[in-house]
């Protein structure tokens, strides 16, 4: 190339500066993209419209109509043979057969159902998914979280209970008694910034007053029914550690308020025996002797729960004997009992091992407790006589226990009709500590009243 044609001229300049109009700025292809894709969308929706409708099936025009006038008369034909949640379920499955799954709705109704499903089992929600139109869990949660929800007591749900107690007549009103519930578990402290609700969480909040202070404790309360069987949490609070008993015994009082405020009657507390409940029956006057007290002119027990009364047994019975008829029970006979071989590898007592007995383990169940104390009077007492039928003890200790349970359910046939503010003496029989005090006492021969008849047994066995 000459050193002629190597010069530009104007007109070639003014080319070479010019940009290239198919390439744009970013922030000029962002606009370019967003405007092609509503184009696009709006072209869809016009071609959409004037095209003939298409059933899934695979039907067009008046066969969708007609298909939909077949299910619209099925639901309302279903409605006398199918119950409230079936029949819900049901008009779904109809309806989304017409729907596509992208543009699927639910209502309230269905997602209540499937709330429920989905607490009560989310691996069985599921599996349930794939056989049935259900909404996904993020949809629930979705939707579970636009209720508003703050410490305190929920009004939405005292308002709710009036109006479902209304229709009771005066000669039920049995129904309306109740049990209060609370119970608190330990945080772990932690504050954060919420931005749906333009609030910081994890600050002691009794749903009146905020304080700086970090929560430590957060108390729940429900209400349970005494006759009639329902559960409803009324609220939550979130309290520090040194202040917790002051504010708990506010806090149980207001919503004893609002029960009552409700037309329900509370009739006893019922809490577990940590340190701030212990100080809280203190400031009410509860003792050994008067486990009630009376607020508004009603008696109002104080309670223990069964699963703390038997850990609180199990320890006591460690330290010290129980005198039964002048005779001692001791721990000690138990953990003979469990500890005692046995050539054949039998157990004396079921369902009790080693694990019953530690006193130190972390986090015992109750189904431990209930086991370590369930079989151990009767085994343990009748085991230790070399002398004495097995087979016969047993079959006579069953009877009497049968005849007893017999005995307790007809006096309780009726218990709605029972009056609930007299509490009456548990029922007793001298039968069995009778059978038992027949039998010696002593820790060698505890092998030989079990083994002597299992060998009977297989010696039988083996004979036939």
């Amino acid at each position: 190339m000459s050193r002629v044609d190597a010069v530009q001229t104007p007109s070639t300049l003014k080319k070479s500066r010019t940009r290239n109009p198919k390439v744009y700025s970013p922030r000029t292809a962002k606009r370019f993209l967003k405007y092609k894709l509503k184009s696009n969308a709006l072209r869809c929706k016009l071609f959409r419209r004037r095209k003939n409708p298409v059933c899934i099936c695979g039907n067009k025009g008046d066969a969708i109509s007609k298909n939909r006038i077949k299910v619209a008369r099925l639901i309302n034909e279903s409605k006398n043979f199918l119950s409230e949640v079936a029949h819900i379920l049901f008009t779904h499955q109809l309806k989304s057969f017409f729907k596509n799954k992208y543009n699927m709705r639910y209502t309230d109704a269905m997602k209540r159902l499937c709330l429920m499903w989905y607490y009560s089992s989310p691996k069985g929600y599921k599996n349930l998914m794939q056989t049935l139109n259900l909404p996904t869990p993020r949809t629930i949660r979705r939707w579970q979280s636009c209720i508003q929800m703050n410490p305190g007591i929920n009004s939405h749900i005292l308002e709710s209970i009036k109006l479902y107690f209304k229709q009771f007549q005066e000669r039920e009103e049995q129904r309306k008694l109740i049990t209060l519930i609370f119970d608190e578990i330990s945080l772990k402290e932690e504050i954060h910034y919420d931005a749906s609700k333009d609030k910081i969480i994890g600050v002691v909040d009794t749903g009146k007053i905020r304080t700086n202070d970090k929560a430590k404790t957060a108390l729940v309360c429900m209400i349970k029914g005494i006759v009639y069987n329902f559960k409803c949490v009324l609220g939550y609070w979130f309290l520090g550690g040194q202040e917790t008993s002051p504010n708990m015994k506010e806090i149980v009082m207001n919503c004893v308020d609002a029960a009552n405020s409700a037309g329900l009657i509370v009739k006893a507390l019922v809490c577990d025996q940590g340190p701030a409940n212990q100080g809280l029956a203190t400031k009410l006057g509860i003792t050994t002797v008067k486990t009630y007290f009376t607020y508004q002119n009603s008696k109002i027990y104080f309670i223990y729960d069964v699963p703390h009364l038997l850990k609180s047994t199990r320890s006591m019975l460690t330290k010290y004997n129980l005198l039964y008829k002048g005779k001692a029970v001791s721990w000690s006979y138990i953990i003979k009992a469990v500890e005692s071989a046995h050539p054949v590898r039998l157990r004396l007592i079921p369902k009790v091992g080693t694990e019953h007995l530690n006193m130190t383990s972390k986090n015992p169940n109750v189904q431990q407790f209930e086991n370590g104390l369930r079989h151990n009077y009767i085994t343990t007492i009748t085991k230790l006589s070399c002398n004495s039928n097995c087979e016969a003890d047993f079959t006579t200790s069953l009877s009497i226990l049968s005849d007893l349970s017999k005995k307790h359910k007809e006096e309780l046939k009726q218990p709605q009709k029972a009056d609930v503010s007299t509490t009456t003496a548990l029922f007793s029989d001298s039968d069995i500590p009778e059978l038992l005090e027949n039998i010696s006492l002593t820790d060698d021969n505890a092998i030989y009243y079990v083994s002597g008849y299992v060998s009977k047994k297989f010696l039988k066995v083996a004979c036939m």
